[in-house]
């Protein structure tokens, strides 16, 4: 089974050239703590994700496109 949290962070730092989990939720204006326990209950950040993509004109499609296995 594929863990959604990690495709969907493995997107968003491809296309956004970050490296890290800290990087990212900074990004996304997410509290780190919260980004932890977002990652560790599989759980996308999907309104912070819409907001960043529409302010940065980014294919939202292309990174919230997660597989169901």
């Amino acid at each position: 089974m594929i863990n959604k949290f990690n495709e969907f962070i493995s997107k968003f730092k491809f296309i956004t050239h970050l490296n890290t989990d800290i990087d990212v939720a900074r990004e996304l204006k997410i509290d780190n703590s919260t980004f932890a326990t977002m990652k560790r209950n599989d759980r996308i950040p999907y309104e912070q994700v819409i907001n960043y993509c529409k302010d940065k004109c980014i294919d939202l499609n292309w990174i919230i496109n997660i597989k169901n296995n």
